[in-house]
This record gives C-alpha cells, sequence and structure tokens, in this order.
C-alpha cells in the first residue's frame, strides 16, 4: 500500500511502466530489445525513485544482480550481457537516466548489518553464525560470490 507511505497509487502504476518502458528499451542485441527486469522489481525501482523526490531516504534491498546492475552501472550491464550473449549489446543512453539514482544493497549486507547490530540475538559461535548467515543468502539467491563472502568474514574477524 504505497498510500501508507505517501505515494499515490496511480503515480506508481505510472511511474512503474516508465520504469518497466526505460529498462526493457535499454539495451539490443541482434535487432531485438533485451527484457531486463520484471513488473516486480520495475515497481521497487519505481517506488524508490519516487520516495527520493518526496525527499524521503532509502534504501532497497535487491539480490539479483542484473536489476542491481542496471541501476549502479549500466555500462558495466552492457559488457556483461556482450561476454555472455557472444554479441554487440547496443545501449540506448538516453534512458539511463531514468534509471538511476536508487540506493541499493544485497541481502547478504542486509545480515551483516543485523548480525553486527545484534538485532539477530544470536551471540554464540559468532564466526559461524555470519557464515551460516552468507551462505543461506547465497544459495537462496544472492548474487554474492565465494570470494566475497571470505572478504566480509576476514573484514569481520578484524573488526
Amino acid at each position: 500500500m504505497p498510500e501508507a507511505i505517501g505515494v499515490d497509487k496511480i503515480e506508481l502504476e505510472i511511474a512503474t511502466s516508465d520504469i518497466l518502458e526505460a529498462a526493457n528499451h535499454l539495451f539490443m542485441a541482434n535487432k531485438e530489445w533485451i527484457k531486463i527486469i520484471s513488473q516486480g522489481e520495475a515497481s521497487c525501482i519505481a517506488l524508490s525513485l519516487l520516495l527520493n523526490k518526496k525527499g524521503m531516504e532509502n534504501v532497497l534491498v535487491i539480490d539479483e544482480r542484473t536489476a542491481r546492475m542496471l541501476c549502479e552501472n549500466p555500462e558495466n550491464l552492457r559488457e556483461l550481457m556482450e561476454r555472455k550473449l557472444h554479441t554487440t549489446v547496443s545501449m540506448n543512453k538516453e534512458r539511463i537516466k531514468e534509471l538511476v539514482g536508487c540506493k541499493i544493497i544485497r541481502s547478504s549486507e542486509l545480515c551483516v548489518v543485523a548480525f553486527k547490530k545484534g538485532v539477530l540475538g544470536l551471540v554464540n559461535g559468532k564466526t559461524q553464525i555470519l557464515d551460516a548467515l552468507l551462505y543461506a543468502t547465497k544459495y537462496k539467491g544472492c548474487a554474492i560470490s565465494f570470494n566475497e563472502i571470505e572478504e566480509i568474514k576476514k573484514v569481520e574477524k578484524a573488526v
């Protein structure tokens, strides 16, 4: 219910449609547009951008790499798609400005913050708990590499 946070439902639907259109008409390969995001991802991005316009700071938690890269670094996403598709991918740079501006973290990062703040209520075996949290997020769909997990564990041990 977007109304609960001061966002008109119709305004959100229009913004979602605009984001969906922009994102799915941003990259082209073999003379066809590449569908990048779904309605659900578009609505989250749209809501974040609308809240930004209202001066309400917010952070999206998105695990899916493509949606994250779309908002954070579309050029890197284009390069990644070229490598994966083994073809040239062009980018409609006019549409990029419609998609940037969201602050995004992954669920693994959210878990680290919750762990550090003691929100989880788990205190015994801290190293194993952090390890379990990070691997659980990875195996449940978070786009985090094994190297990133090991780096987070090293940083947390040093603190």
